[in-house]
């Protein structure tokens, strides 16, 4: 698997780039939805940081059926979202839950999102597989996500 070459996994499903500069090919994707596919919750990355500390946070992620995203938001920065392969629903909510804007991600049609701090948000995968570019501000903590 060319992905093990290219990066180091370092937690289930998630994997940091080895290096900045990296070339993401078709073969990483699918590598990756394999991974995804053989996960527990559906879902693998690749982060091309080659630390959780960067400031620049660039990620794919690869999703399978049944995939859909608890709703949270990023209480500290902006999060950029550019679907690259398949189809999925993205989704804005207010604080109490409620959708208030629904979008089709087609890998086919370029639609980046901007997603501001502090908005709930949600992805459902629609097709077999789902990859997407996520682009945000690191460094990544555990307060960097909050669920409703």
């Amino acid at each position: 698997m060319l992905l093990n070459k290219i990066a180091s996994q370092t937690m289930l499903g998630v994997f940091h780039a080895n290096s900045w500069g990296l070339s993401i090919t078709d073969e990483v994707m699918f590598d990756l939805i394999k991974v995804a596919r053989s996960s527990p919750n559906n879902k693998a990355r690749l982060c091309l940081h080659p630390s959780p500390d960067e400031i620049s946070q660039v990620t794919f992620l690869a999703f399978c059926l049944p995939y859909k995203d608890k709703i949270h938001k990023h209480p500290h920065h902006t999060e950029i979202i550019i679907p690259i392969l398949g189809q999925a629903s993205y989704a804005a909510y207010n604080q109490a839950g409620l959708k208030v804007e629904s979008k089709i991600l087609n890998g086919d049609n370029l639609l980046a999102i901007s997603t501001p701090k502090e908005t709930w948000h949600a992805v459902e995968v629609l097709s077999d597989s789902f990859v997407m570019v996520e682009i945000g501000a690191g460094p990544f903590t555990s307060s960097s996500t909050v669920y409703i």
